[in-house]
């Protein structure tokens, strides 16, 4: 059957975020816990807004955020000590010792990266809510999905300008801030102190981070986006030439996907070690200071 192979390839998108299937997974069964427990037999846009906006959603958007921040900041902390040339790259069970030791300082630290980019968010957010709100209070947002009248594509084009605008503002503090981990784990600074010695060791190099760590990621997104069509590719014609041999098609999707998620399992680890790996040379170029 011609065209049986369209489709069959899952995006390179889920395949690279398998390895945040279980949290994604465990935030949303939780999500949905609480929204049942209210007694809602359905949601609907409204229903999901007055909901974050009460003393329940709120507390599972903190939660949430705490969580992800540990989880974030434990893969971060056990690469950048595996990375660095200290007695804790040669033995793991020493990493996971110190990240022990100093967990109780790094989630302080990510916190304190979080209200920096939450206030860096506020201007954006105020052009969001003065321009792109006022423009859309006339109908559901389903309605402008599907109809996408002149006033929605003015308000995505400034909400678009205003993304932009924070991504590049995010990126440069967060460059600037990427020391801080190092000079926490290997420096053994504090958290208000890491964050003050990033800010010194980056000064003049923050764009020079964001080009590298930036061009690494997109580097092995391309990698991994050339894997996924070639297996497309080679899959395509396979399929069609399977034809209707069900069980010959369902081997041959088995293999697409199981490539696919493999693909995306290493883009995700080697982008992390790659991240660390970069992160500690550019605390090493900068001098920073190590206490083991």
């Amino acid at each position: 059957v011609p065209g049986r192979g369209r489709g069959m390839v899952p995006s390179p998108r889920v395949g690279g975020g398998a390895g945040a299937g279980g949290v994604t997974r465990g935030a949303t069964g939780a999500l949905g816990a609480i929204l049942r427990s209210t007694g809602a037999v359905a949601v609907n846009n409204f229903d999901l807004v007055g909901f974050f906006l009460s003393a329940k959603g709120l507390a599972y958007l903190v939660a949430a955020v705490a969580v992800a921040l540990s989880l974030f900041f434990l893969n971060h902390a056990g690469l950048l000590l595996l990375t660095a040339d200290t007695a804790e790259r040669r033995n793991p069970f020493d990493t996971l010792r110190h990240i022990l030791r100093r967990l109780p300082l790094l989630v302080p630290l990510g916190l304190r990266q979080l209200a920096g980019m939450l206030l860096a968010l506020l201007p954006f957010a105020a052009v969001i809510a003065a321009v792109v709100l006022p423009l859309l209070q006339l109908h559901d947002i389903n309605y402008y999905l599907h109809e996408s009248p002149p006033e929605w594509r003015r308000a995505l084009l400034v909400a678009g300008l205003a993304g932009a605008g924070y991504l590049v503002l995010g990126s440069w503090l967060a460059a600037r801030w990427s020391l801080s981990p190092p000079a926490l784990l290997l420096g053994g600074a504090s958290p208000r102190q890491a964050m003050k010695a990033s800010w010194q060791l980056t000064r003049g190099r923050g764009w020079q981070i964001v080009r590298v760590v930036g061009g690494w990621w997109l580097l092995l997104f391309v990698l991994d986006l050339a894997f996924v069509a070639l297996v497309t590719g080679l899959a395509r014609p396979l399929a069609a030439a399977a034809g209707a041999n069900v069980m010959v098609v369902f081997l041959l999707v088995a293999a697409v996907m199981s490539l696919v998620f493999l693909a995306g399992f290493v883009w995700l680890l080697a982008g992390h070690a790659g991240h660390a790996a970069l992160v500690n040379a550019f605390y090493r170029a900068a001098g920073g200071r190590r206490s083991e």
